[in-house]
């Protein structure tokens, strides 16, 4: 599925359209070509009562040097395996949420490929990886927090693999990381990079908290921003 034009009308502060109630349900959802056309992009604006399911993965921003986007006011989407934001080398992906329910079934992966670069804006609603979170797997991503929830069942990794980049600015909400098992770790191998700024809400480290691992780490606290960790590493 390969939407390429916004819908314009009311209502929806990032759609710009009112609440319907269709739901699609698909194998798997890609925003640009994975298949090697360059300078592809697709937007999918959603706002729904309804479910967006896919069995495998849903990859927004693939080859292309510009974005493609994923905007949802309402609604639940729910991906059977990887929900990849900027998903292979050159892909720029951008998801926009400011309500409704995102959840996978496997890993979120924001920045997955080298090369690639993953914007999340998440302003209402939630967002739950059942599996791993990973900001900046090999690719630049950053995740901008500034109300809803956002969890993850297994490791919470800002900046993960050699060449990954990645930030979390977090100014309202609360991330409950790694609730279930691993640890949320800031730069899991030497060349990568993360940087978690909290300057309002709360960040709930479940069990360790690691900064720098492998790579360079930094973790910034200000205003009235709240870490809570079971063990604090550096």
């Amino acid at each position: 599925l390969i939407p390429c034009h916004r819908v314009l009308g009311r209502d929806g502060s990032l759609t710009g359209f009112g609440i319907g109630t269709g739901s699609i349900t698909t194998p798997e959802i890609f925003l640009g070509d994975p298949f090697g056309a360059s300078g592809s992009e697709g937007t999918f604006n959603i706002n729904t009562s309804g479910t967006i399911a896919t069995t495998n993965n849903f990859g927004v921003g693939f080859n292309s040097s510009t974005p493609s986007a994923v905007n949802l006011d309402a609604g639940t989407i729910n991906v059977g395996l990887e929900l990849q934001v900027g998903a292979n080398t050159g892909g720029i992906g951008v998801f926009n949420q400011s309500g409704g329910s995102v959840a996978t079934t496997g890993l979120a992966i924001i920045g997955n490929a080298t090369g690639s670069t993953g914007t999340y804006n998440l302003t209402g609603g939630s967002l739950s990886a059942g599996g791993e979170l990973w900001v900046g797997q090999n690719g630049t991503a950053t995740f901008n927090q500034s109300a809803g929830t956002v969890s993850s069942a297994n490791w919470f990794v800002i900046g993960r693999d050699n060449g990954g980049n990645g930030t979390y600015n977090l100014s309202g909400g609360t991330v409950n990381a790694a609730t279930a098992g691993g640890q949320t770790v800031l730069s899991s191998f030497t060349g990568g990079t993360s940087t978690l700024n909290v300057s309002g809400g709360t960040f709930n480290a479940t069990h360790d908290l690691w900064v720098g691992e492998g790579g360079n780490g930094t973790l910034n606290v200000s205003g009235t921003g709240i870490v809570t960790t079971g063990a604090f590493d550096y």
